[in-house]
């Protein structure tokens, strides 16, 4: 019998280090779509949706600079560019210090910490699209926790270097491309909202809505709406406020949002009172 259980153990284990394994990759390869290129020296806080992924509060180092910085090193220990937290307490208390920098090494790769030059990234569930969150038009869901929105002032979405070409996740480490799904085009919007491209923002939009994709988590609309407020294109804004609009938490971000003056966001008098009405009221 002790046989059979340590057997049956056995495999429930391997059978989640590989479910473990898939959302690591499903992870970064979203992360590539929204995140063309990186700048070297930032401290990236990572979210994943299982705590089993990472077992340590600084994160998995290796993937983003995998990714992003992938030249091989001769030196010894190996400089990775980007280094990696998880939003524990600890961490949080430092990021909201802006403690130093700090130096760390594992064997042999080194990485320098810095608390005050950081970029939050999350994926809080499964069903959710990997974020980037930061800057002047973050929305927050209500399944991000509360580590993650104490820190949210401190992300530098400057830290995205916009106009580089996409950095593609190497096969023998993170597999096929995913089939493009819902979060496929929400993180193609989501950068092009960034770069202040609404026409192709919207224009993904048009392609996830005429393919039948909606979103798990009501935050990963906020784009689209941005987009379609821009474009003027009221019948898609009020197609997204019938589904959006129940989540009170986010429709008061959005109406929020919408109220204060923004450079860049800032639709014609009449998207700003369509918003109004149905984000407001």
């Amino acid at each position: 019998m002790l046989v059979v259980i340590a057997g049956v153990n056995h495999s429930l284990l391997a059978q989640n280090t590989i479910f473990w394994e898939k959302s690591l990759q499903n992870f970064w390869w979203q992360a590539s779509l929204r995140i063309p290129d990186l700048r070297p020296d930032s401290t990236m806080v990572t979210l994943y949706p299982y705590d089993q992924i990472v077992d340590h509060d600084l994160g998995l180092a290796y993937p983003v600079n995998l990714i992003y910085f992938p030249e091989a090193q001769s030196q010894i220990p190996i400089r990775l560019p980007v280094s990696t937290l998880m939003p524990t307490d600890s961490n949080v208390q430092l990021i909201l210090a802006q403690a130093k920098r700090k130096s760390n090494q594992y064997r042999v790769h080194k990485s320098i910490i810095n608390y005050s030059n950081v970029l939050i990234l999350v994926q809080p569930t499964y069903d959710s699209c990997v974020r980037v969150v930061g800057g002047e038009n973050s929305v927050i869901s209500t399944d991000d926790p509360e580590n993650i929105r104490k820190i949210v002032p401190f992300s530098k979405i400057e830290n995205i270097r916009l106009w580089s070409d996409n950095h593609v996740p190497p096969k023998y480490a993170f597999g096929n491309e995913p089939s493009h799904t819902w979060c496929y085009f929400f993180e193609k919007a989501d950068l092009a909202v960034q770069r202040l491209d609404w026409e192709s923002a919207s224009a993904l939009g048009d392609q996830a809505l005429a393919l039948g994709f909606n979103p798990m988590e009501p935050v990963e609309w906020f784009p689209f709406i941005q987009a379609y407020a821009m474009v003027g294109n009221q019948e898609k804004i009020e197609f997204i406020a019938v589904k959006a609009t129940e989540n009170i938490h986010f429709k008061n971000q959005v109406c929020d949002i919408f109220r204060k003056p923004r450079s860049a966001l800032e639709p014609t008098l009449e998207m700003k009172a369509l918003i109004e009405k149905l984000y407001c009221k």
